[in-house]
């Protein structure tokens, strides 16, 4: 499977601090499985990583239209809202990112 080699590739060079190949590799898996809400999400890490704020913001936002109970890209957008200083924006994620922590408990309630 070419998407799970270059996604996994992609995983690898992050990790390793290599962004620019690690987008790469992201590009290509995204391209060989365009709904792989994981690739848009760690894309959008990545490109936040390297200080491209917008350009990950559309990454989450096309992870959280793949899934809006995808709690992560809430997170990750938050935070990369808060980069490039939007705050106002970033407040309304924050519900959503801490969704797993507030459902939890209130199902408990």
């Amino acid at each position: 499977n070419y998407y799970q080699a270059y996604y996994n590739r992609a995983l690898s060079k992050e990790k390793l601090q290599l962004l620019s190949e690690a987008i790469y590799d992201y590009d290509i898996a995204i391209g060989l499985k365009d709904n792989s809400l994981e690739a848009y999400n760690n894309r959008g890490i990545v490109k936040s990583k390297l200080g491209n704020y917008k350009e990950a913001t559309e990454d989450f936002n096309k992870a959280i239209e793949l899934n809006p109970n995808y709690y992560k890209a809430y997170s990750n957008r938050a935070d990369s809202k808060i980069n490039f200083g939007k705050y106002e924006e970033a407040l309304k994620d924050f519900p959503q990112r801490f969704c797993p922590l507030l459902c939890r408990h209130s199902a408990l309630s």
